[in-house]
Protein backbone atom coordinates (compact mmCIF):
# COMPACT_ATOMS: atom_id res chain seq x y z
CA UNK A 1 0.00 0.00 0.00
CA UNK A 2 1.22 3.24 -1.17
CA UNK A 3 2.32 5.83 1.78
CA UNK A 4 -0.57 8.75 2.54
CA UNK A 5 0.35 11.88 0.66
CA UNK A 6 1.10 14.60 2.80
CA UNK A 7 1.16 18.49 2.00
CA UNK A 8 4.86 19.03 3.97
CA UNK A 9 4.35 22.96 3.09
CA UNK A 10 2.13 22.82 6.25
CA UNK A 11 4.28 20.49 8.41
CA UNK A 12 7.09 21.09 10.83
CA UNK A 13 9.66 20.22 12.44
CA UNK A 14 11.42 21.03 16.37
CA UNK A 15 14.51 20.29 18.04
CA UNK A 16 14.00 19.86 21.60
CA UNK A 17 17.20 18.47 23.60
CA UNK A 18 18.46 17.08 20.41
CA UNK A 19 15.84 15.01 19.40
CA UNK A 20 13.52 16.08 16.15
CA UNK A 21 9.76 15.82 16.18
CA UNK A 22 8.09 16.20 12.62
CA UNK A 23 4.29 17.03 12.15
CA UNK A 24 3.23 16.87 8.64
CA UNK A 25 -0.19 19.52 9.34
CA UNK A 26 1.15 21.26 12.46
CA UNK A 27 2.95 24.84 11.32
CA UNK A 28 2.08 26.12 14.96
CA UNK A 29 5.14 26.45 18.07
CA UNK A 30 4.58 23.76 20.05
CA UNK A 31 6.59 22.74 23.59
CA UNK A 32 7.19 18.97 23.79
CA UNK A 33 6.77 17.76 27.13
CA UNK A 34 9.03 15.27 28.84
CA UNK A 35 8.17 11.42 28.21
CA UNK A 36 6.74 10.31 30.98
CA UNK A 37 6.88 7.35 33.07
CA UNK A 38 3.44 6.69 33.69
CA UNK A 39 0.37 8.93 32.39
CA UNK A 40 -0.85 11.26 35.58
CA UNK A 41 -3.88 12.98 35.62
CA UNK A 42 -3.65 16.16 33.59
CA UNK A 43 -6.54 17.46 35.80
CA UNK A 44 -4.49 17.46 39.48
CA UNK A 45 -2.78 20.45 39.49
CA UNK A 46 -3.28 24.07 40.52
CA UNK A 47 -4.61 26.84 38.46
CA UNK A 48 -6.39 24.79 35.87
CA UNK A 49 -7.17 26.59 32.28
CA UNK A 50 -7.66 25.52 29.01
CA UNK A 51 -3.88 26.75 27.72
CA UNK A 52 -2.39 23.76 29.54
CA UNK A 53 -4.33 21.60 27.22
CA UNK A 54 -3.81 22.97 23.93
CA UNK A 55 0.24 21.77 23.75
CA UNK A 56 0.95 18.31 22.75
CA UNK A 57 1.12 15.26 25.02
CA UNK A 58 2.44 11.97 25.21
CA UNK A 59 -0.27 9.18 24.24
CA UNK A 60 -1.88 7.35 26.90
CA UNK A 61 -5.25 5.43 26.84
CA UNK A 62 -7.08 6.89 29.64
CA UNK A 63 -6.71 10.11 28.07
CA UNK A 64 -6.22 9.93 24.51
CA UNK A 65 -9.21 12.18 23.57
CA UNK A 66 -7.04 15.21 24.77
CA UNK A 67 -5.68 15.10 21.03
CA UNK A 68 -9.37 16.71 19.91
CA UNK A 69 -9.57 19.57 22.46
CA UNK A 70 -10.51 22.35 19.61
CA UNK A 71 -8.05 25.29 19.98
CA UNK A 72 -10.76 27.49 18.46
CA UNK A 73 -14.22 26.46 20.35
CA UNK A 74 -16.92 27.85 18.43
CA UNK A 75 -20.00 28.76 20.28
CA UNK A 76 -21.67 31.01 17.75
CA UNK A 77 -23.82 28.31 16.29
CA UNK A 78 -26.17 25.55 17.84
CA UNK A 79 -26.05 23.59 19.56
CA UNK A 80 -23.86 25.66 21.87
CA UNK A 81 -25.26 28.94 20.90
CA UNK A 82 -26.27 29.54 25.05
CA UNK A 83 -22.57 30.16 25.45
CA UNK A 84 -21.54 32.32 22.83
CA UNK A 85 -22.06 35.44 25.19
CA UNK A 86 -20.35 36.59 28.46
CA UNK A 87 -23.62 36.48 30.95
CA UNK A 88 -24.64 38.78 33.20
CA UNK A 89 -23.51 38.83 36.85
CA UNK A 90 -25.77 40.43 39.46
CA UNK A 91 -25.59 41.62 42.54
CA UNK A 92 -27.71 39.57 45.39
CA UNK A 93 -28.31 40.27 48.69
CA UNK A 94 -28.42 37.26 51.59
CA UNK A 95 -29.46 37.74 54.93
CA UNK A 96 -28.72 35.63 57.93
CA UNK A 97 -28.51 35.23 61.82
CA UNK A 98 -24.90 36.09 62.99
CA UNK A 99 -23.58 34.41 65.99
CA UNK A 100 -25.27 37.55 68.64
CA UNK A 101 -28.45 36.38 67.13
CA UNK A 102 -28.78 39.57 64.94
CA UNK A 103 -30.01 39.29 61.26
CA UNK A 104 -26.86 40.22 59.25
CA UNK A 105 -27.17 41.11 55.03
CA UNK A 106 -24.09 39.96 52.94
CA UNK A 107 -23.70 40.72 49.49
CA UNK A 108 -22.64 38.54 46.67
CA UNK A 109 -22.23 38.19 43.18
CA UNK A 110 -23.20 35.58 40.65
CA UNK A 111 -25.09 34.57 37.05
CA UNK A 112 -27.94 35.91 36.59
CA UNK A 113 -30.67 32.65 37.12
CA UNK A 114 -31.43 32.59 33.62
CA UNK A 115 -28.26 31.79 32.20
CA UNK A 116 -27.21 29.48 34.87
CA UNK A 117 -30.09 27.31 33.60
CA UNK A 118 -28.98 27.72 29.78
CA UNK A 119 -25.14 26.23 30.95
CA UNK A 120 -26.69 23.76 33.18
CA UNK A 121 -28.78 22.31 30.28
CA UNK A 122 -26.25 22.88 27.92
CA UNK A 123 -23.88 20.92 30.56
CA UNK A 124 -26.57 18.23 30.77
CA UNK A 125 -27.02 17.30 27.31
CA UNK A 126 -23.20 17.31 26.45
CA UNK A 127 -21.89 14.98 29.42
CA UNK A 128 -25.12 12.86 28.86
CA UNK A 129 -23.89 12.17 25.37
CA UNK A 130 -20.68 11.31 26.67
CA UNK A 131 -21.63 8.70 29.13
CA UNK A 132 -24.83 7.32 26.60
CA UNK A 133 -21.67 7.14 23.55
CA UNK A 134 -18.97 5.74 25.83
CA UNK A 135 -21.03 2.89 27.29
CA UNK A 136 -22.38 2.27 23.97
CA UNK A 137 -19.59 1.20 22.25
CA UNK A 138 -17.51 0.51 25.36
CA UNK A 139 -14.94 3.26 24.91
CA UNK A 140 -12.38 3.64 27.68
CA UNK A 141 -10.80 6.90 28.97
CA UNK A 142 -11.11 9.32 32.38
CA UNK A 143 -13.60 11.95 32.29
CA UNK A 144 -12.76 15.96 32.64
CA UNK A 145 -14.17 17.56 35.04
CA UNK A 146 -17.64 19.23 34.44
CA UNK A 147 -18.15 22.77 33.87
CA UNK A 148 -20.04 23.16 36.89
CA UNK A 149 -17.40 22.04 38.97
CA UNK A 150 -15.87 25.66 38.54
CA UNK A 151 -18.78 26.66 40.78
CA UNK A 152 -20.93 29.12 37.22
CA UNK A 153 -23.62 28.27 39.22
CA UNK A 154 -22.54 29.67 42.75
CA UNK A 155 -22.51 33.25 44.57
CA UNK A 156 -19.20 34.88 44.84
CA UNK A 157 -18.10 36.82 47.38
CA UNK A 158 -16.53 39.07 44.69
CA UNK A 159 -17.73 40.79 41.20
CA UNK A 160 -13.84 39.42 39.66
CA UNK A 161 -14.43 35.97 41.21
CA UNK A 162 -17.62 35.63 40.10
CA UNK A 163 -16.19 36.68 36.59
CA UNK A 164 -12.96 34.49 36.65
CA UNK A 165 -15.12 31.52 37.66
CA UNK A 166 -18.09 31.95 35.13
CA UNK A 167 -14.72 32.37 32.36
CA UNK A 168 -13.11 29.33 33.45
CA UNK A 169 -16.31 27.16 32.99
CA UNK A 170 -17.25 28.49 30.06
CA UNK A 171 -13.55 27.30 28.72
CA UNK A 172 -14.21 24.01 29.98
CA UNK A 173 -17.31 23.53 27.67
CA UNK A 174 -14.43 23.55 25.05
CA UNK A 175 -12.32 20.61 26.21
CA UNK A 176 -15.87 18.58 26.76
CA UNK A 177 -16.22 19.31 23.23
CA UNK A 178 -12.93 17.72 22.18
CA UNK A 179 -13.87 14.45 24.90
CA UNK A 180 -17.11 13.88 22.96
CA UNK A 181 -15.45 14.98 19.66
CA UNK A 182 -13.19 11.93 20.62
CA UNK A 183 -16.08 9.83 21.36
CA UNK A 184 -17.65 9.82 18.18
CA UNK A 185 -14.77 9.59 15.92
CA UNK A 186 -13.78 6.34 17.71
CA UNK A 187 -17.11 5.14 17.13
CA UNK A 188 -16.58 4.41 13.57
CA UNK A 189 -13.65 1.82 14.46
CA UNK A 190 -16.33 0.34 16.74
CA UNK A 191 -19.41 -2.14 17.25
CA UNK A 192 -22.10 -0.85 19.44
CA UNK A 193 -23.68 -3.41 21.93
CA UNK A 194 -27.29 -4.31 21.33
CA UNK A 195 -28.73 -3.61 18.45
CA UNK A 196 -27.34 -1.18 15.78
CA UNK A 197 -29.86 1.02 14.99
CA UNK A 198 -30.79 1.29 11.49
CA UNK A 199 -33.30 3.51 12.26
CA UNK A 200 -32.25 6.62 9.58
CA UNK A 201 -29.13 7.19 7.52
CA UNK A 202 -27.66 8.76 10.42
CA UNK A 203 -24.76 7.14 12.51
CA UNK A 204 -26.22 4.93 15.04
CA UNK A 205 -25.37 7.13 18.18
CA UNK A 206 -27.29 9.86 16.42
CA UNK A 207 -30.34 7.70 16.55
CA UNK A 208 -29.69 6.09 19.58
CA UNK A 209 -29.48 8.78 21.18
CA UNK A 210 -32.79 10.49 19.34
CA UNK A 211 -35.22 7.59 19.93
CA UNK A 212 -33.71 5.61 23.41
CA UNK A 213 -32.65 8.58 24.96
CA UNK A 214 -34.97 11.32 24.16
CA UNK A 215 -32.74 13.97 22.63
CA UNK A 216 -34.14 16.51 20.11
CA UNK A 217 -33.61 15.88 16.17
CA UNK A 218 -32.35 19.42 16.04
CA UNK A 219 -29.53 19.81 18.75
CA UNK A 220 -28.66 16.20 17.41
CA UNK A 221 -28.13 17.68 13.69
CA UNK A 222 -26.68 20.60 15.31
CA UNK A 223 -23.94 18.70 17.00
CA UNK A 224 -23.60 17.03 13.37
CA UNK A 225 -22.92 20.00 11.64
CA UNK A 226 -20.46 21.58 14.05
CA UNK A 227 -16.94 21.40 14.44
CA UNK A 228 -16.74 18.64 17.16
CA UNK A 229 -17.70 15.83 14.31
CA UNK A 230 -15.41 17.85 11.81
CA UNK A 231 -12.56 15.28 11.44
CA UNK A 232 -10.40 17.20 8.25
CA UNK A 233 -7.25 18.69 8.39
CA UNK A 234 -9.37 21.97 8.12
CA UNK A 235 -10.74 21.79 12.04
CA UNK A 236 -7.96 23.18 13.93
Amino acid sequence: MAPPAFDYSNGSAVVQNGTIFYSPNCTRPVVIPSRLVYASDPFHQPHLNTSLFKQPVWWSQGWAWQSFVPLVPSFFFMPFEPLCAMPRIEEVTFSFVGPSGETQRETRFRMHEDDIQLWVTEEECITKVAHVIKLRYGIPGNLPPKPSSFHFDHAHKSHPIAKRMICLSWEWFAIWMGYVSYLIAKTASLVPSGTQDYSSQAPDWYNHLRYMHKFSETWLDSLLLSTICAFDLGTP
